[in-house]
């Protein structure tokens, strides 16, 4: 009986953890979190779709390690720092709103902010918002940076990553940028009402001759709070056409979140999803060797 109520229970934790939902409490950025990434040979982003296949064990690892570190507070202002860059969220309600970024060349503080994720995010989900900002480029020019982003959980299924085990469950999620850029004198922007934004956004875009498209792809496994793999295509439309600009992608070592500090919800899904493994090796063990000896039974009666 005691071995009926744990298989209950492990496959309850089963069902909640292939899943694979994004909530605040498992995948919210959190001030204080170091992590290390590795760059890899560009690769396409793969399949979307349920029961993928992402196979990118033979990208080919570069020798560029990047840090990235998150500062501040999530209910103001939180600080993703990488690459001499800060990019700056703040949680309201529900949502993760990307709200500026800036660097030695550039500051944009976004007016409108743009919805990067909605809590809790599952396997067919998406959301999509416009954006506008405003700032400085080389202490000299203003700058409008505006456009639309979309995000959704595009795909589920496994992951293979150079020398790394198969990690299943894996949950894709998708964000499409498309971004216009009006450099002009400090104190002339293209200032509107919040309420009209989105509208004058929308024309902005479609009479644009030039605008950025950034397609970035995060991989989240269950038991980890950050992704675990992502790739990045930036390309420019412009009058028509469309070029390529660069194209990246980034591995996150999953011992790096292992020993994050005091991320005990995560620990406790990684333990249990041992626990499964285990005894679903247990299991096809216990079968094998069932087979096994009825193999031999039936081999000596026929030799009877």
């Amino acid at each position: 009986m005691k071995n009926y109520i744990l298989l209950f229970l492990l496959s309850f934790v089963f069902i909640r953890v292939s899943a694979q939902e994004l909530s605040q409490e498992i995948s919210l950025p959190r001030a204080g979190d170091i992590l290390d990434k590795t760059q890899l040979d560009y690769t396409t982003s793969g399949a979307s779709g349920g029961e993928v296949i992402w196979d990118f064990r033979k990208q080919t690892v570069r020798d560029d390690n990047y840090k990235v570190s998150y500062s501040g507070k999530i209910d103001s202002i939180l600080c993703l720092s990488e690459s001499r860059t800060q990019y700056k969220y703040r949680l309201s309600g529900d949502s993760l709103l990307f709200v500026g970024y800036e660097n030695a060349n550039i500051r944009i503080e976004n007016k409108l902010p743009a919805v990067t994720l909605c809590y809790p995010f599952v396997y067919g989900d998406s959301i999509g918002s416009y954006f506008y900002g405003e700032g400085s480029y080389s202490h000299s020019l203003g700058i409008s940076s505006y456009g639309f982003t979309s995000t959704v959980a595009d795909g589920l299924g496994s992951l293979l990553l150079p020398s790394v085990d198969t990690l299943r469950q894996v949950l894709r999620i998708r964000h499409n940028q498309y971004i216009g850029q009006v450099y002009h004198a400090e104190s002339k922007f293209m200032n509107d009402s919040i309420s009209c934004l989105p509208d004058s956004v929308r024309q902005w875009l479609k009479h644009d001759p030039t605008r950025w498209h950034v397609v970035h792809c995060q991989w989240y496994v269950p038991g980890y709070r950050y992704p675990v793999f992502e790739t990045f295509e930036n390309s420019i439309y412009k009058s028509g056409s469309l070029y390529r600009h660069f194209n990246t992608a980034f591995y996150y070592p999953l011992t790096e979140q292992c020993y994050l500090a005091d991320d005990p919800e995560n620990r406790i899904i990684r333990d249990r999803l041992a626990m499964l493994d285990e005894r679903a090796f247990k299991q096809e063990s216990n079968d094998l060797l069932v087979e096994e000896l009825c193999l031999k039974t039936l081999q000596q009666r026929q030799q009877h």
